[in-house]
């Protein structure tokens, strides 16, 4: 699936895993029909949960969050087959994307 933002939001993942340092940045891309998942993991947990990349990640994205070990950030991409893109993430107090996904 090609998507205009996909590039961007991948490096913006990425970025935000560098402040913990860590040895190798894992970067995946999942695809199901119009929706495309980029996950960036590593072998500690991201340093900053919030910040420019994480901003960056919320604005381009459908839905947004942090993996469910706690050691990577994902975002979710949909091709648009509307003239009006729909937001769907949820914010908490604190300011992170909230997990709307179910099993992964």
């Amino acid at each position: 699936m090609d998507h205009e933002n996909a590039p961007l939001v991948a490096h913006e993942l990425f970025v935000a895993l560098l402040g913990a340092a860590p040895a190798a940045v894992e970067i995946t891309l999942s695809t199901a029909g119009p929706q495309l998942r980029i996950t960036a993991t590593s072998s500690t947990a991201p340093s900053a949960q919030r910040g420019l990349s994480r901003d960056i990640v919320g604005a381009l994205s459908a839905c947004s969050g942090v993996t469910k070990d706690g050691r990577g950030l994902w975002a979710q991409l949909t091709k648009e087959t509307h003239a009006h893109a729909t937001r769907t993430d949820d914010h908490d107090a604190a300011g992170h994307a909230a997990d709307r996904s179910s099993g992964t």
